[in-house]
């Protein structure tokens, strides 16, 4: 997030800027499963991956939850004695800025929403649709004969993928 930084600078000017990691993310005892190291293109591998080390750490699991975020956020605002806040989440952030503006609209006097994931999303649901979106597209495709003339444009992306490196990921341009 520090790169977002620099856009905020003219708001930092007259505002704190507090980034708050989710517990079992970031720098905040982080909950790994050894998945940066190699992440599982087959979402049953996946599946089953996370399902051992969540086995292996269950209460640690347990307590992640979105009711514990917002708590969390809720406690680092009173800590540092802000009365009302002014949230901005992106994102998979927007499903707890949602939440905080529920359980908590006395704490804001702002809330800012970049690319909202519906607080009902369920993260291994979307990743389950968006693959079933990509299977049906792939049939989809070979039917129409415009499609069909871009070739094994699947195998590619796999290809494309498979081969990604962090160096790219970090120099890929916003789109």
């Amino acid at each position: 997030m520090a790169p977002l930084l620099n856009a905020f600078r003219k708001i930092n000017r007259e505002r704190d800027i507090v980034m708050v990691d989710r517990r079992g993310a970031g720098l905040s005892g982080a909950f790994r499963c050894g998945f940066e190291r190699e992440m599982p293109a087959d979402l049953q591998q996946f599946s089953r991956r996370l399902a051992d080390c969540y086995l292996q750490r269950p209460d640690f699991a347990e307590s992640l939850s979105s009711r514990q975020t917002v708590e969390d956020l809720e406690r680092v605002r009173m800590f540092l004695g802000h009365g009302r806040i002014a949230l901005w989440g992106g994102s998979w952030g927007t499903r707890t800025a949602l939440l905080y503006q529920q359980w908590y609209p006395e704490s804001l006097s702002a809330l800012v929403l970049d690319a909202v994931a519906p607080i009902d999303t369920k993260v291994f649901l979307t990743a389950t649709a968006a693959e079933r979106a990509l299977q049906q597209l792939e049939r989809d495709c070979a039917r129409d004969p415009v499609c069909a003339r871009f070739g094994d444009w699947k195998g590619q992306l796999a290809k494309m993928l498979n081969g990604w490196s962090a160096e790219q990921a970090a120099s890929f341009p916003d789109p």
